[in-house]
């Protein structure tokens, strides 16, 4: 094995809590960042469970009998790939050596599923490569949305009593915060700049704020749950709130007030897409054989343009949410930066 590059020599130089792999290999992951960058594209986090979460695994530390089998609900282990065919396993709950080629780990520590009953076999084999900062761009709605559940998070960590912003609203005699100067929007071609907090949530109660950013986050999270009636109470109380958001930035994106938008019902009526010269030609033909031919011709071409219509409508309503949840995603993680200093300034330093 000295022909490998060995990124852990010795088992004692790693963080190691027993029963908790996932933070054990968490830290080793620090450890290669912090040491040796260079080798991360090569570095793996594999989890291991089933749909019972069930799973027996042999040679662990925690395990019983000689051959010390231990069932987990689910495992985690550090894999290292140091050639094309080659890879370290790093396993701080293993009995087998530190570190073990990936062959020897496989054959020791799962044994084969035929010796098992159904309910343990390990179908849930997972491997989680590192995360490269070069696949997406920094504006892109995944850094908008981190960035979002990452203020959120400090929000929470600073309002310790959030009873405290009762009876308090957004602009009101108490507001003190200094006005954040306008920025621009990002994400389409033409530069707008957009209205700060005070003004698309002006007179808005601070703690049914405070509620809705966390509902948002828990759902962007994980997912809805609106079988509960906590959520429905929840969506009730702060629905109106974020309805209103999403109203007030399309009225300023068409420029309308805020009057015309709530007056406006029933639907806006869009043109046909039908063609007047191709049933203008259709209908003048005369030869009845080159009727049935152009109708059958008329039809393929037009269930053609039917189906490129669905998918360009398919394409066009996902640039429009894409659109919407990224500025909704940006108001709110002003708005949680506002109720952040907010709260700082009327209790004072935290």
């Amino acid at each position: 094995m000295t022909q490998d590059f060995i990124l852990f020599p010795k088992i004692g130089e790693c963080s190691y809590v027993s029963c908790y792999c996932e933070e054990n290999v968490w830290k080793l992951c620090e450890q290669v960042k912090k040491n040796n960058p260079g080798e991360l594209p090569k570095c793996y986090s594999v989890f291991v469970s089933n749909a019972g979460r069930t799973v027996p695994l042999w040679r662990q530390k925690a395990g019983r009998g000689d051959d010390k089998v231990v069932i987990w609900d689910y495992h985690v282990f550090f894999m290292h790939c140091v050639g094309p065919n080659r890879c370290l396993v790093y396993d701080l709950d293993t009995t087998l050596p530190f570190p073990t080629y990936f062959h020897k780990y496989v054959t020791e520590t799962f044994r084969s599923d035929l010796a098992l009953r159904p309910e343990h076999h390990r179908n849930c084999l997972r491997r989680i490569a590192r995360h490269d900062d070069q696949e997406f761009s920094n504006q892109s709605i995944i850094n908008v949305m981190e960035k979002f559940v990452k203020t959120v998070n400090a929000m929470d960590e600073t309002i310790l009593v959030p009873s405290r912003l009762m009876d308090r609203q957004v602009g009101d005699s108490t507001d003190t915060v200094p006005v954040s100067p306008k920025n621009f929007h990002h994400g389409h071609s033409k530069s707008k700049k957009r209205d700060t907090v005070r003004e698309y949530l002006n007179s808005a109660d601070l703690l049914k704020l405070y509620n809705m950013l966390n509902l948002v986050k828990n759902d962007l999270l994980w997912a809805r749950n609106d079988t509960t009636e906590e959520a429905v109470k929840q969506e009730k109380s702060t629905g109106e709130l974020s309805t209103n958001l999403v109203k007030e930035e399309q009225a300023s994106k068409s420029g309308e007030t805020k009057e015309e938008v709530a007056t406006v019902k029933g639907h806006v009526r869009r043109p046909s897409t039908i063609s007047m010269s191709s049933s203008n030609s259709v209908s003048t033909l005369s030869d009845s054989e080159s009727e049935i031919s152009n109708e059958n011709d008329s039809g393929i071409e037009s269930e053609r343009r039917r189906d490129l219509d669905k998918s360009q409508e398919l394409a066009k309503q996902f640039r429009t949410h894409l659109l919407g949840l990224y500025r909704s995603l940006e108001q709110m993680t002003e708005a949680a930066n506002y109720l952040t200093a907010r709260y700082q300034s009327d209790v004072g330093p935290v």
